[in-house]
């Protein structure tokens, strides 16, 4: 994946990213894998992380700032993407460079896929807010119920 953007690196994920993502994992991540997954974030995020086809990390300054990935799935008979992101507070300081590169990304993902999904825990309104300006559509009316019984939101996107 190449990049453009004079701040921000995307490289593949090293082994020694975890232990990064766990120290400085932003609260709502924590909060919404706890959520998710009904256990400690950092085995939510070891879970995701060995769960996930493609796997990449931005870089800022030579530090990780977000991890994202996605997996492939057979959603109703379409190749599907099962995509998902979390990163560190450095991203609050990024925040348009991190949207420009989440276009990019998102556009090249949906030149292989016919759709990008995933699941969003209803409390994190900030997420939900990024998901909608990367042109994700969120259906409110499609909800699964976490094992810890936390409400998470269906969204999508598909080729246009």
């Amino acid at each position: 994946m190449t990049n453009k953007y004079p701040h921000i690196q995307i490289r593949e994920y090293l082994e020694s990213d975890y232990e990064y993502f766990c120290k400085y994992l932003r609260d709502a991540d924590k909060k919404e894998l706890e959520a998710l997954f009904d256990f400690d974030y950092k085995e939510g995020l070891e879970y995701s992380i060995e769960n996930t086809d493609e796997l990449w990390v931005a870089t800022y300054k030579g530090k990780p700032v977000v991890i994202f990935g996605i997996t492939i799935e057979d959603l109703d008979g379409m190749k599907s993407g099962l995509v998902w992101a979390v990163g560190t507070y450095k991203t609050k300081f990024l925040g348009r460079e991190l949207v420009a590169i989440g276009k990019k990304v998102i556009d090249r993902w949906l030149d292989d896929y016919d759709l990008l999904f995933n699941f969003i825990w209803e409390d994190n309104k900030n997420h939900i807010k990024w998901l909608e300006s990367m042109g994700f559509v969120l259906e409110y009316d499609k909800t699964i119920l976490s094992p810890s019984e936390e409400n998470f939101i269906f969204f999508s996107q598909s080729k246009k």
